[in-house]
């Protein structure tokens, strides 16, 4: 397990539903039920960065929230991720992604402009 660090850090606070979670996997493979992990470029090397996060849950189950908080750096440009289609919310307004490029049924890289928020703060 991997322990969340305290609320100010990058690593903000998740929550899957209401219920807080104070630690994810590391290179967890799991069959069912939910869970939360990072995987590393070593058991998944065709990634573009170093860690990958990976969250699941059945379906109809509760959503998984990572809240975070802080500066956005400046020259940022887009925040991007591959999968499902999460909500987005910045300061509480809903963020609408850019551009979604479809890469098989239900999963697509997802792009959302972030440069209106570079160098601001932002929860």
């Amino acid at each position: 397990m991997v322990d969340l660090l305290a609320t100010s850090s990058p690593a903000g606070v998740f929550f899957y539903g209401t219920n807080e979670q104070f630690g994810i996997g590391f290179n967890l493979v799991v069959d069912s039920g939910y869970y939360a992990t990072l995987f590393n470029r070593f058991l998944v090397p065709s990634m573009e960065a170093q860690y990958s996060f990976h969250v699941r849950n059945p379906v109809g189950g509760p959503s998984w929230v990572l809240e975070q908080q802080g500066d956005v750096p400046p020259g940022t440009r887009m925040l991007s991720y591959t999968g499902t289609l999460w909500t987005v919310e910045v300061n509480g307004d809903v963020v609408v992604p850019a551009t979604i490029s479809p890469i098989s049924p239900g999963i697509g890289q997802v792009f959302y402009d972030f440069s209106v928020f570079a160098v601001k703060p932002v929860k």
